[in-house]
């Protein structure tokens, strides 16, 4: 039987007050250190090494695989990231479950959408800072989409793009 595809994570802030958005503020005002420092520390262990979770994001996801669809499964519990995937990814159906992802994004209006009086497409900003991956498997990031739309637009390398405002809130669940 395949096995979920798994790590370990270091839980020190378990307990906590919840926070209103991964990007902390002091008075309002963004702090920034704070923000990379959450990236950047090592709380992950897998093969008895830590991880931060940027390595285990640009080093392993990214730089190995060379796989664009994978910015679609990368999860950093905003509200502008991608919807967390209700199950486990396995090896023997992760390329599946890679589609399903690009396709449930890029078919969400609020992440990616053309405004056909205007002839622009609007897209989460995932797309403009990661454009060089999505750029090694498609001409331009409009045909890129265009491959995972479920409509057919007339999308393709000189389409306006425009791209859409990053909600970096926490993405609650709610109920």
């Amino acid at each position: 039987m395949d096995q979920p595809l798994q790590c370990v994570h270091h839980f020190e802030n378990f307990g906590e007050i919840p926070i209103e958005s991964i990007r902390p503020r002091i008075l309002g005002i963004p702090n920034w250190l704070a923000f990379l420092w959450f990236f950047q520390r090592r709380a992950y262990y897998m093969f008895g090494e830590s991880y931060s979770l940027a390595k285990i994001e640009n080093s392993i996801l990214r730089d190995k695989l060379q796989e664009p669809r994978i910015h679609f499964a990368i999860v950093c519990a905003s509200v502008g990231c991608p919807l967390l995937r209700s199950g486990a990814y396995f090896g023997s159906q992760v390329s599946q479950q890679l589609d399903e992802d690009a396709l449930r994004f890029i078919n969400n209006p609020e992440k990616v959408r053309y405004d056909i009086q205007s002839k622009t497409l609007y897209c989460n900003k995932i797309l403009k800072w990661y454009r060089q991956d999505f750029l090694k498997v498609a001409p331009s990031v409009p045909e890129y989409i265009r491959s995972y739309l479920k409509t057919d637009y007339p999308l393709n390398a000189s389409t306006r793009i425009s791209y859409l405002h990053y909600d970096w809130s926490l993405n609650q669940r709610i109920s």
